[in-house]
């Protein structure tokens, strides 16, 4: 499964579909907060890089964008409600 926030990316129709259930996002076992885009199929999140104070941090190559990171490993997508995402 993949779940997007963003509105370009393919993830953002079944994001839409669940958004009022809260996903729980986690990367090999880890819960991610900030995540943008996970996708359990191929492996990765794509995050808000904040600063130690957890304030997010802004794009120095991208001016007005905000900084992400893309990081891998295994993902996986449950609901507040107990359910697993499936796909």
């Amino acid at each position: 499964m993949r779940l997007s926030a963003d509105q370009d990316d393919v993830g953002f129709e079944d994001y839409i579909r669940t958004r009022r259930r809260k996903a729980i996002i986690k990367l090999d076992g880890k819960v991610m907060d900030k995540v943008i885009t996970a996708d359990t199929s191929a492996g990765f999140v794509v995050r808000v890089v904040t600063d130690p104070n957890g304030l997010m941090m802004v794009d120095p190559k991208n001016e007005g964008q905000v900084l992400t990171e893309r990081l891998t490993g295994k993902v996986d997508i449950t609901f507040e409600d107990g359910d697993a995402a499936e796909g």
